[in-house]
């Protein structure tokens, strides 16, 4: 491919002389007189380049390129800024003539002139002149309306009497793009440079002084600048590739890269690297041919991305804590190769309808026409979707508005809220994706996680609708519970309905033969726990979405840390975790993060086995008896119910058995007093005046041993007070990480809302009957101890 660049010297000046006489005004002895205003004439004429002089019909718009030069001539019509004073008049050039004219108040005057000729771009010195990120070609000819050109120098005469003479300067360089090769017909040319280096403006900023640079300011807060120029043609002008010549005004600088895209009339894309460019100077020209076409391929239609979202159905603006807010960036990414040449947004919201917000129109406009920013809600918009290959339509922040507007707009906030996005590319290709957004009609508007029973508000029905029903499941079951609702104010389309725990419970009895409920977290409602509804309105299917109640975190096991209590040789004072850890056995339960690491040793200093050992609770050491006494119990604050706790364990036995100590035995635990040992886990919810008392040691049998799933061992009080346990007894070594889960049995399902005074307790042995000092040198670690709802 054949690649040539030819750096041109502007022919720099061109200088206004009076045509054929010395009083300019005396050109026109016929013009009129417009108040204190006189008609002038004057020349603007390219000087001698030393070369034959170019035709008459290569004019300004048509550069003429010469032998190592160019010249640009005016073209009919053409019009230039005349500065008197402070005052603008726009000249217009005719070719008849071959002179500019215009109006001005007569007198000697500081005369200054710039083009192309811009209404209200003129401020004291300063001059304001589109520099555009769209520019037009008719055909294969300049444009000279992103050609900035401004005089060096003030003059001042009396343009009466004196001849008016500027030197213009180009403030720009111009790349001249030319292609030979290939038949098909040009639609657009798209222009790029890296993000960091804009090539376009929404002005070109020049002074009197015969300076200019891009505008580098911002409007609402979006750059002005940008990094892509989009290039069409006048209709019936578009050239074919084999005879492309396309212009550029671009600020001058070092462009180590800008990639030029074709973009043809068959809805095909060529793409063409511009690489090694030198810097660019202002004031000249720089061609670049190729022989030969890059490879064109069919252009890809617009489209849209929303990563882990399905666009296609509706979006809840869920109720997380009594606040409406997306719980997941509303960011989709909008593809378009051949460059986004449109983007808009149909509104079909009742809510924002309301507030007179119908259309959004990114491409052209900053703000919401009720005054917002769009930058303040993080929406893309003008330079920076213009021609952009791709952008991010990002509704995270206004989405959540809706909701917010329910003082104002009440039950127009319910419902569905679609956000219609229509993108057209330079090609042509139109996409329009709907993104639906839903104010759920139902809503948790209160709940008890402890009793599993909430009430759900039912907003914006029909009011002439005369039933209302719904079905609820826990999200990712298949288990559907239905509701009828009731009528809370009709005329305002408010309904209630509520949901009980009457399906929640299951009576059956232990392997004691205690009677005990079962709780079934696929009824009522529960923590941690997203539910799924159908709201039917006279028998027909209105909508369909989910709730979670409030406050539904559930409630947090204290972790375990390095200081912890339990891991010091004294818990007698501890708040949460304790350990037996004492003067004889210090290492019964010790941090090895972020385990609690238990360790059934025998003492060899008085020849008994000490179970390692962690509980909720305190201990107290009786060193002269060699007896510890566990206080089982901590208050614990529940909001939730639990239904099983789960932990993560490793455990090693002596799967042998051989080496089994017995130290004590009774009728409770002879069942295993020889072999296989086995580890301890227990879980209660207590409702106990005190905690419950074990003494064990070397000198006497223990006391206080209790068991919750037998009832062995506790007052009549302490029975009744017991509304909850889970049991585990692990015997297996586990090398790896294993996952626990115990279920909660309650003896208690109608037990009054906790008030802060019931009890967690929490029991982990080495040992199922180390409070006898029987059993075997095991390991045991766990961690991760939680709630399950």
């Amino acid at each position: 491919m054949k690649k040539i660049f030819r750096t041109l010297p502007v022919i720099a000046v061109m200088t206004a002389v009076a045509a054929c006489s010395d009083g300019i005004e005396e050109q026109n002895p016929d013009s009129p007189e417009t108040g204190d205003k006189i008609r002038i004439e004057f020349t603007a004429e390219n000087p001698d380049t030393g070369s034959s002089s170019a035709p008459a019909a290569e004019t300004r718009t048509s550069i003429h390129i010469g032998d190592g030069t160019f010249v640009s001539r005016w073209d009919d019509g053409n019009e230039m800024t005349l500065l008197y004073g402070n005052t603008p008049a726009k000249a217009t050039y005719s070719s008849a003539t071959k002179k500019f004219s215009t109006e001005i108040t007569p007198g000697s005057q500081n005369f200054h002139a710039f083009s192309p000729h811009i209404e209200s771009s003129y401020s004291g010195s300063d001059f304001k002149i589109p520099f555009g990120n769209l520019r037009t070609q008719d055909g294969n000819n300049f444009n000279h309306r992103y050609d900035p050109l401004i005089t060096t120098a003030t003059q001042t005469v009396d343009p009466a009497t004196e001849e008016l003479n500027f030197t213009l300067k180009r403030l720009t360089s111009i790349l001249k793009f030319e292609i030979s090769g290939g038949s098909d017909q040009v639609k657009a040319l798209l222009l790029t440079a890296d993000e960091n280096h804009p090539i376009a403006s929404a002005r070109f900023n020049s002074s009197t002084d015969g300076t200019g640079s891009l505008d580098m300011s911002t409007q609402d807060e979006i750059p002005v600048t940008s990094n892509v120029i989009a290039m069409t043609f006048d209709e019936g002008t578009a050239p074919a590739l084999n005879n492309l010549h396309a212009y550029f005004n671009l600020p001058e600088g070092q462009y180590e890269s800008l990639k030029l895209d074709i973009i043809t009339a068959n809805d095909q894309i060529g793409s063409i690297d511009l690489s090694g460019l030198p810097e660019f100077a202002a004031g000249e020209l720089y061609r670049l041919k190729r022989t030969s076409v890059p490879t064109f391929t069919e252009i890809e239609k617009p489209s849209f991305d929303w990563p882990g979202q399905d666009m296609d159905i509706p979006h809840e603006i869920l109720d997380e804590n009594g606040d409406m807010e997306l719980d997941y960036p509303a960011v989709i990414t909008i593809n378009a190769p051949a460059g986004i040449a449109e983007l808009y947004v149909d509104v079909v919201s009742p809510a924002l309808n309301a507030m007179e917000i119908g259309r959004l129109d990114l491409f052209n406009e900053t703000q919401l026409p009720i005054g917002i920013n769009y930058s303040n809600l993080g929406l893309h918009c003008t330079t920076q979707i213009q021609y952009k290959k791709s952008t991010l339509f990002d509704i995270t922040r206004l989405v959540p508005m809706i909701p917010m507007l329910k003082d104002g707009l009440g039950d127009l906030i319910y419902g569905d809220h679609a956000f219609n996005v229509t993108v057209v590319d330079l090609a042509g290709n139109t996409e329009t994706q709907s993104l639906v957004f839903r104010c759920n009609k139902v809503e948790c508007s209160a709940s008890d996680l402890w009793a599993n029973t909430a009430t759900l508000s039912i907003h914006a029905i029909d009011p002439e609708a005369q039933s209302v029903s719904l079905n609820y499941k826990v999200k990712g079951t298949s288990d559907w519970h239905e509701l009828t609702a009731t009528a809370v104010d009709a005329a305002n389309g408010k309904w209630e309905a509520a949901i009980t725990a009457e399906s929640v419970w299951t009576q059956t009895t232990n392997d004691s033969g205690h009677t005990i409920y079962i709780p079934n977290s696929n009824a009522g409602v529960f923590a941690q726990k997203t539910y799924e509804y159908e709201l039917f309105v006279d028998g027909a299917l209105e909508e369909t979405g989910t709730f979670k109640p409030e406050q539904s975190d559930g409630d947090v096991i204290e972790s375990f840390t390095s200081g912890s209590t339990c891991f010091t040789k004294d818990s007698s004072k501890a708040t949460f975790w304790g350990s037996g850890n004492n003067t004889f056995a210090a290492t019964l339960c010790t941090f090895s993060s972020p385990y609690a690491y238990m360790q059934g040793r025998k003492n060899s200093l008085i020849g008994i086995l000490a179970p390692g050992n962690l509980f909720t609770g305190r201990f107290q050491f009786a060193l002269l008896q060699q007896t510890g006494t566990v206080e089982f119990g901590q208050k614990y604050t529940y909001t939730s119910r639990p239904t099983g706790l789960k932990l993560t364990y490793k455990a090693a036995f002596d799967v042998t058995g051989s080496g089994f100590y017995k130290k004590w035995e009774d009728s409770y635990h002879s069942s295993i007093t020889s072999g296989q040992d086995q580890a301890s886990i227990i879980v209660c919810i207590i409702n106990w005046n005190a905690r419950h008392n074990v003494a064990s040691g070397n000198k006497a049998a223990p006391t206080g041993v209790w068991n919750p799933e037998s009832l062995y061992g506790l007052s009549e009080a302490e029975k009744s007070g017991l509304i909850a346990y889970g049991v585990a007894y692990p015997d297996a070594n586990a090398n790896s990480d294993t996952l626990l889960n115990i279920p909660l049995n309650y003896y208690d399902k109608d037990a009054a809302a906790p008030d802060g005074n019931y009890t967690i307790i929490i029991s982990c042995a080495t040992s199922r009957y180390g409070d006898y000092l029987n059993g075997t040198e095991n390991d045991l670690y766990v961690k991760d101890i939680e709630w399950i709802y």
